[in-house]
């Protein structure tokens, strides 16, 4: 926390006519905290992206087995062992595993 404060001061000293002149540790702690934040940030961004790639893979999915469904009587039509894949795959996907239901029970 105060590493952040002491990141901001940086920022707001910038916008100023002076020039504040840090110590090489304060430089030093500055990095560190924008470090450990920039870390921080790649992880949730990382996070999001397999998240999002996840709902595009079930979109599809979805869409697999609702073409196949509707498309019953039509000559085109996807083999019925990859569809029997494909549902298996969302249900994978959307069963939530023991140990999450567990800590969700916990907190």
């Amino acid at each position: 926390m105060e590493e952040q404060k002491k990141a901001k001061q940086v920022k707001m000293g910038e916008g100023q006519n002076s020039n504040p002149k840090y110590s090489y540790e304060e430089l030093r702690q500055i990095a560190d905290s924008l470090f450990n934040e920039n870390k921080y940030l790649k992880h949730e961004l990382q996070q999001a992206q397999a998240y999002i790639g996840t709902v595009n893979r079930l979109e599809y999915l979805f869409r697999i087995v609702e073409c196949d469904h509707n498309n019953k009587n039509n000559s085109v039509s996807f083999a019925s062992d990859f569809v029997e894949k494909c549902i298996d795959e969302i249900q994978k996907i959307m069963d939530t595993p023991a140990d999450e239901k567990e800590e969700d029970k916990e907190n």
